[in-house]
């Protein structure tokens, strides 16, 4: 800690804080972030720099600079952001739409290269996606929920579902699969996606059952097939719902398409990231283009 001057505050939660610093050796303002320990090291902070130690490089993926000890908490320097995602939405409100295609596509790449990299995020919402808003860079972040060492051959092998934030969390982990693969990244990115052009949250259930009713009330009520396996299946009934259309720019837009295409029930028909990155949309008027 010696190397750092503490400039302010950035956030924080139950593992401790993230701080402005400064780094007096080269004078870049990083972002610090603060794992209190107390008998053991959190699981989060293994999972983070596992994951982070994986992607390091690419562009759409926040830069891990360091990792100590110092005191009673392991630091982690990470690369500074002009906000969050849900900073920047909350200060726009709903985007135009070559600015929702601009940030879904840096999301997009950055979500390819983690599932092509063995990391699943399972954690992807506004908070946790940066914004740099004067460069136009868009990176993914926060990654103590991630798998590392994941493959599409180990889809079998049991993980935990108590994992993404409640707006954020595919069907199936709402009824308790442990079975499942990058396609619950996919769910979460066709909510975010969506959320930009409606600038609004659009399932904020309060619980995992009313999470499940709001998903319902928009798709319509589920197959039995589809989720009948699951240990939560049979857990849950609800009134019959006829599906809605989503409020979206214009329901026919190649990106309207992509959006339904994620925001679907069975998760085997969600396109993967490699799809969504070679989608046409993100080449078809109007073109990605940042807002500043």
């Amino acid at each position: 800690m010696n190397e750092y001057v503490t400039l302010g505050r950035v956030g924080g939660g139950g593992f401790g804080e993230v701080v402005r610093a400064l780094h007096i050796p080269t004078g870049d303002i990083v972002a610090l972030k603060k794992v209190r320990v107390a008998q053991e090291i959190p699981q989060g902070i293994f999972r983070e720099i596992q994951a982070l130690k994986r992607l390091q490089g690419h562009r759409n993926v926040v830069e891990l600079k360091e990792v100590f000890a110092s005191g009673s908490s392991i630091c982690m320097t990470m690369e500074l952001a002009d906000m969050d995602l849900k900073s920047f939405l909350e200060e726009c409100g709903a985007l135009p739409e070559e600015t929702t295609k601009y940030i879904s596509f840096q999301i997009a790449c950055g979500l390819h290269f983690c599932h092509t990299s063995g990391v699943l995020h399972r954690d992807l919402k506004p908070s946790n996606i940066l914004i740099w808003k004067h460069s136009g860079k868009v990176k993914i972040a926060d990654f103590g929920l991630a798998r590392a060492g994941w493959t599409v051959a180990s889809t079998e092998k049991k993980l935990s579902h108590q994992v993404a934030t409640r707006w954020y969390r595919s069907p199936e982990l709402l009824l308790g699969s442990k079975c499942y693969d990058g396609a619950v990244d996919m769910w979460a990115l066709g909510v975010i996606i969506l959320e930009m052009i409606q600038g609004a949250v659009v399932f904020p259930g309060e619980n995992d059952i009313e999470q499940f009713y709001r998903i319902a009330q928009q798709l319509g009520s589920p197959s039995d097939e589809i989720f009948r396996d699951l240990p939560d299946a049979g857990k849950i009934e609800f009134p019959s719902f006829e599906p809605l259309t989503f409020q979206m720019y214009d329901t026919s837009s190649e990106l309207s398409v992509v959006v339904s295409s994620l925001i679907q029930y069975d998760p085997k028909k969600r396109p993967n990231s490699e799809k969504i990155v070679s989608n046409p949309c993100f080449i078809c008027h109007p073109l990605p283009q940042f807002l500043f």
